[in-house]
């Protein structure tokens, strides 16, 4: 906005809704598509929160209709004495006249979460049937038809979120999974159409003269209109009908020459994030049947210079060679090799190599990830003949085992996704032209180290460091220059398994990340189970997948939750290296420790408190409690296992690998501890 925002006109916007709605209005009602002039974020920034935004416009903000949590709780205690065991939320809505379980399940977030607040038993039986669902969702309809043109996803997240409707979307999906929206809505007697959404949602004319939803999706018709115009694709189509068994639709469907490519357009984050976590049909369709799709995130600012590099030109001619975008590139593909670029040097000078090499070849490799989403390495031909290999190593206390480490980065596409507490990650690293720049520049040649004598031909020459040009050797300048998040190595762990371990027996790895101490498991014991708890979906997806191809899965069994949240009893050794506090990020999502926790003081209290007592739990008398940590919070947490029930009897030490960049690398502490007898 050209001109700031005034408070008088945040409040008159507030009154205007007011008279508008009927009713105080909620953050959820203040969103700027909708009725509102202006997003919470205007009034948060102005007013600090919603609640001040309220009160200054005259309205006392909604507090649970005046009820507390000492009211839910009192009317929740009054049922259970009455009925004498737990009661269900069906018993609850009849047998109590005060409050609605709806107002009760809102204000504490679920039904088990208001159970436990009240000090009642959970029991398994209090889960909602699907029938419930069905009878709250057609009382709901029943009550709001006059306010809402159809019963669409969302119409019913707008009353998710004002408090009104208690189920998610999701929730209801998980009821009836093997249905369609369609058929649920038909269930309470409600003939839904894929066009609904239109009618309750705010729909935008494309240059076409088209409708559509949001503003992504013009500006996705926008360019797709210019591009048939100007003969670059041959057509596109909206709202596609995905197959004839389904109701599905596809966003967007593009016809070239080479084909069709289906564009979908995802607000739905990590839902759709790939590895998806749920309600996956349709892609799982379009991978089974060998569709050619394509899906942008509504997160993605950059969604037209994508289009233009899926559709536009995509040959590259940097120095007297042409490179196509669009053609499968191996891993040890060689663009330029040593003697090519020395030879440009000499016979052109360092300033023409930049000009007619370096900056072009730097621009293939960004329109290269921005169509690929990295330059990822070749997925493993063989699962299990890389356990065979590590099954005939012998166990080492330093990081030197690189077969296995390129194993995990080419099966782990969440590696190259993690960041350090110091750089970017690798994909938004090599997007900062000031940072990885240089060291491309390096790579061509262009450094002023030390002089290496190289044999071209029949001729010896002394030169700067050269190396052959690929996405193999762009990866690894970042690896040796400790542009990505360190790993576990799985010859680390089967040395440690065969010290304190024994084939049979049960581990428990609480933060399982890429796989090193799974891996070093299976190869040392034919036996045995290892469990492991991974909050990041992507790896977790991850973790599912290796398994699967190394065919395991009867020794393994994988969980999702946090260690805040793990249930993990009865095993013979907790081995696992966590997070250290806020060195590295893994992912964006909530249940992250870095995320979770905001200062280190919170994350050791937090965090590592939960992981010593959770593993004090799941341990026998005197079993072995195997940490790794750094030296700073090495000597934290041997202060804070011997507090809660372990003893330290031994610290190994594990070398760090060494590189001519990194002669002396720090060592990381291996903390071996006994469970108290109790």
């Amino acid at each position: 906005m050209s001109k700031k925002t005034s408070n008088e006109d945040l409040i008159k916007n507030l009154q205007g809704l007011f008279v508008l709605l009927g009713r105080v209005p909620q953050k959820s009602d203040l969103i700027v598509s909708n009725n509102s002039k202006y997003g919470s974020s205007s009034y948060n920034r102005a007013f600090g929160n919603i609640a001040n935004a309220l009160i200054a416009a005259g309205f006392k903000p909604n507090q649970q209709r005046g009820l507390k949590s000492e009211d839910f709780i009192n009317d929740l205690k009054k049922v259970y004495n009455l009925l004498g065991y737990t009661p269900s939320i069906e018993e609850f809505s009849q047998h109590s006249s005060t409050v609605s379980w709806v107002t009760i399940y809102n204000h504490f977030g679920s039904w088990t979460k208001a159970l436990i607040a009240a000090g009642i038993p959970v029991v398994k039986a209090n889960k909602v049937d699907g029938q419930f669902v069905l009878d709250e969702l057609k009382k709901w309809y029943a009550k709001n038809n006059c306010n809402v043109n159809c019963l669409s996803y969302w119409s019913l997240r707008k009353a998710k979120a004002r408090g009104d409707f208690p189920f998610s979307c999701s929730t209801i999906h998980k009821h009836f999974s093997n249905m369609s929206w369609q058929d649920i809505m038909r269930q309470i007697d409600y003939l839904y159409e894929t066009t609904d959404h239109f009618i309750e949602k705010k729909h935008y004319i494309g240059n076409d003269q088209a409708k559509y939803l949001s503003l992504l999706e013009l500006e996705v018709a926008n360019y797709l209109f210019e591009a048939k115009n100007k003969n670059i694709i041959i057509n596109y189509e909206y709202e596609v009908r995905v197959c004839k068994e389904r109701l599905w639709t596809c966003d967007f469907v593009v016809t070239t020459n080479d084909g069709k490519i289906w564009i979908e357009l995802d607000g739905m984050r990590n839902n759709r994030k790939d590895p998806y976590k749920r309600h996956n049909e349709k892609i799982e369709f379009y991978k089974n049947n060998n569709f050619n799709y394509k899906i942008f995130s509504y997160n993605n600012r950059d969604i037209i210079k994508n289009l233009s590099v899926l559709f536009e030109p995509s040959d590259f001619k940097i120095g007297d060679k042409t490179f196509n975008l669009k053609t499968k590139i191996d891993d040890d593909f060689v663009f330029f090799t040593k003697e090519e670029i020395y030879n440009y040097i000499t016979e052109n000078g360092q300033d023409k190599l930049i000009i007619d090499i370096i900056e072009p070849f730097y621009k293939f490799i960004l329109s290269y990830v921005e169509l690929n989403g990295w330059i990822f390495p070749e997925q493993p031909k063989n699962y299990k003949e890389t356990l065979v290999e590590l099954k005939q190593k012998n166990g080492v206390l330093n990081s030197s085992d690189r077969v296995a480490g390129s194993f995990i980065k080419a099966h782990f596409k969440s590696f190259w996704l993690a960041s350090t507490e110091k750089q970017d990650n690798p994909i938004l690293f090599i997007q900062n032209r000031d940072k990885f720049y240089p060291l491309l520049k390096y790579r061509f040649g262009l450094g002023n180290g030390k002089q290496y004598d190289y044999k071209f031909g029949d001729k010896t020459v002394q030169f700067n460091e050269l190396f052959d040009i690929s996405f193999k050797q762009i990866r690894k300048s970042l690896e040796v220059n400790r542009y990505v998040v360190s790993l576990f190595k799985p010859l680390v762990a089967k040395h440690i398994y065969n010290k304190y371990g024994f084939d049979g027996m049960k581990v428990w790895d609480p933060c399982a990340g890429f796989g090193g101490r799974l891996l070093g498991f299976l190869s040392i014991f034919e036996n045995g189970i290892y469990i492991g708890n991974e909050p990041n979906s992507q790896t977790y997806s991850e973790l599912l997948s290796l398994i699967d191809k190394m065919d395991v899965k009867e020794r393994v069994c994988l969980f999702s939750d946090p260690i805040e949240k793990a249930e993990v009893q009865n095993v013979d050794m907790v081995f696992t290296c966590p997070p250290y506090g806020f060195k590295e990020h893994y992912c964006d999502e909530a249940n992250q420790s870095d995320i979770l926790y905001k200062t280190e003081k919170d994350w050791i209290e937090g965090f590592l408190l939960s992981l010593l007592k959770k593993s004090y739990l799941a341990l026998p008398n005197n079993g072995h409690f195997v940490i790794v940590f750094d030296q700073k919070f090495g000597k934290e947490c041997i202060l804070l296992a011997e507090q809660n029930g372990f003893v330290l009897s031994e610290i190994l030490n594990i070398e760090n690998q060494r590189t001519h960049l990194n002669p002396t690398p720090n060592s990381e502490m291996c903390l071996i501890f006994n469970k108290k007898n109790t």
